[in-house]
C-alpha cells in the first residue's frame, strides 16, 4: 500500500529529519499603503456594482454590449489584480482600463443608470488624473521591498 509522503513499510508520520523543509520560501507579498488599499478596493467595488447594473439590464441590450461590457470587466479586474501585485503590466492596463470605461460612457448607453454613470465616471477621471501618482507609489514600493 502506497501511502502520501511515504513508502511502503514506512510509517506515515516522518521524523523531522527526514521530511523535507517548507518554510522559508520567498514571498512576493507588496506592503500596500492604506490609501492605494482603499483606491483598489473602491475600484474593486465599482466594478462589481457596474457588473451588477448590467446584469439587472440585460435583457435589453444587445449582444455585443453585453460581449463589451464583459470584456471591460475582465480587463478591469486584470489590471486591478496587476496592481495589487505590481506587475509592471498594470502599469499601462490600468489608465487603459480608465479609458476605455470613459468613452463607453461617451460614446454608448453603458449603464441606464445616468447617476451610476455620472458617479462612476467622476471617480474614473480622478484616478486617470492621479495616476502618475498611484503608479509611482506602487512601483517604487515594490521595488524597494524586491531590494530587501
Amino acid at each position: 500500500m502506497y501511502v502520501l509522503g511515504g513508502r511502503r513499510g514506512s510509517h506515515v508520520m516522518e521524523t523531522a529529519k527526514t521530511s523535507p523543509d517548507v518554510r522559508g520560501r520567498q514571498k512576493h507579498q507588496f506592503a500596500s499603503s492604506s490609501w492605494l488599499s482603499f483606491y483598489l478596493a473602491l475600484h474593486c467595488f465599482l466594478v462589481f456594482l457596474g457588473y451588477l447594473e448590467v446584469a439587472s439590464y440585460k435583457d435589453e441590450m444587445e449582444e455585443w454590449q453585453s460581449i463589451l461590457h464583459l470584456f471591460y470587466i475582465f480587463l478591469a479586474y486584470g489590471a486591478l489584480g496587476g496592481l495589487y501585485s505590481a506587475h509592471q503590466s498594470s502599469a499601462g492596463l490600468e489608465p487603459v482600463r480608465l479609458v476605455v470605461y470613459l468613452t463607453m460612457c461617451q460614446l454608448l448607453p453603458m449603464f441606464p443608470s445616468s447617476f451610476f454613470t455620472t458617479y462612476v465616471s467622476c471617480i474614473n477621471f480622478v484616478s486617470l488624473l492621479l495616476w502618475p501618482v498611484v503608479k509611482s507609489e506602487r512601483f517604487v514600493m515594490a521595488d524597494e521591498m524586491k531590494k530587501k
